[in-house]
């Protein structure tokens, strides 16, 4: 297991149940399309318009990878997610990246302070300082 929050919030979410992963088919930097897109669970239809606003994407491969953004904006008819900044990302997403998704049940800024709290009570550690 990776020691990188950004592992550490995808694990997370995945515990939850809230995570669903996909490949690109096209993108930029503040933009993921997937035009196959399925989250149904018969796989039949992509979730209303605004459905992952406020919610997490994590890029697993690519120039992107091990980066987060949050989602601010989802259209199903173009199966697209917007991120927040522009230039979320130092380059494009581009058809095979791989990603995943969650809803704004669990947001980022959650995700990551239950983490901090779970490593908070393990203790036993202390931060070096370099001379």
């Amino acid at each position: 297991m990776s020691s990188t929050l950004f592992q550490a919030t995808l694990d997370l979410a995945r515990i939850v149940g809230n995570v669903v992963e996909g490949m690109a088919t096209a993108g930029s930097d503040t933009t993921l399309i997937d035009t196959n897109f399925q989250y149904s669970i018969d796989h039949t239809s992509a979730p209303i318009d605004d459905y992952y606003n406020y919610g997490t994407i994590w890029i697993l491969t690519c120039n992107n990878a091990d980066k987060t953004a949050i989602i601010t904006d989802w259209v199903q008819s173009t199966e697209t997610f917007t991120f927040s900044a522009p230039g979320a990302f130092s380059a494009a997403c581009a058809a095979g990246d791989l990603y995943a998704v969650a809803d704004k049940t669990y947001p980022r800024w959650q995700l990551r302070q239950c983490v901090n709290k779970a490593l908070m009570s393990i203790g036993g550690w202390t931060r070096k300082t370099r001379p």
